[in-house]
């Protein structure tokens, strides 16, 4: 009923793992996609059907984002409901 064994490793190839996963799960292409200065922000609004409210808009985030150098430190797995965890960007 349940896996016994990981098809991820616990060794030094970890990194390499997860980075291909942040990749396949589109989240490095989101976030490259929003700190390309070239996009307009009706761009990246359309595509992700964003809007902007009282709480957060678009613009200062995407400024915010691509002034940081270090901006894949803030990249970590988050238990997004039960037994489905995620990665997520905590910048």
């Amino acid at each position: 009923m349940f896996l016994t064994a990981t098809e991820c490793g616990t060794d030094y190839k970890d990194d390499l793992i997860q980075t291909y996963f942040l990749i396949s799960c589109g989240l490095m292409r989101q976030i490259t996609a929003l700190r390309d200065a070239s996009l307009p922000d009706t761009e990246i609004k359309a595509r992700w059907a964003l809007r902007d409210n009282r709480d957060w808009q678009l613009a200062p985030q995407r400024k915010k984002l691509a002034e940081n150098p270090n901006w894949q430190a803030a990249v970590t797995e988050c238990l997004y409901r039960p037994f489905d965890l995620r990665f997520c960007h905590l910048g």
